[in-house]
C-alpha cells in the first residue's frame, strides 16, 4: 500500500492480531510514512493506546462523530501500551 505513495492511507486494525513487538514496528512504519513522506496516514481501531501517538483522534460512537480533538503532545510507538 504504501509503494504507491497514496494521499490518504487508511489503516483498519493495522495492530490486530500481532505481537505487541511487531505491532510497535507497524505503528513506526505507518508514523514515518506520515511524517517523512507527508502524506495522512488514517488509523481506525478499538485501541484507544493507539490514539495517543495521533495528532488528530476522532472518536466514533453509534455511526456518529462524538468527540474531535487534536493530540498536543503525541507519543512514539515504542510508548503506546494495550
Amino acid at each position: 500500500a504504501l509503494i504507491n505513495q497514496p494521499d490518504i492511507l487508511f489503516g483498519d486494525e493495522p495492530t490486530g492480531a500481532l505481537a505487541f513487538s511487531t505491532g510497535v514496528e507497524i505503528l513506526r512504519v505507518l508514523g514515518d510514512f506520515d511524517r517523512d513522506w507527508g502524506e495522512t496516514v488514517m488509523v481506525l481501531t478499538h485501541n484507544a493506546g493507539i490514539a495517543e501517538m495521533a495528532d488528530r483522534v476522532i472518536t466514533v460512537r453509534n455511526v456518529r462523530i462524538a468527540d474531535i480533538r487534536r493530540n498536543e503532545s503525541p507519543i512514539a510507538p515504542e510508548e503506546v501500551t494495550w
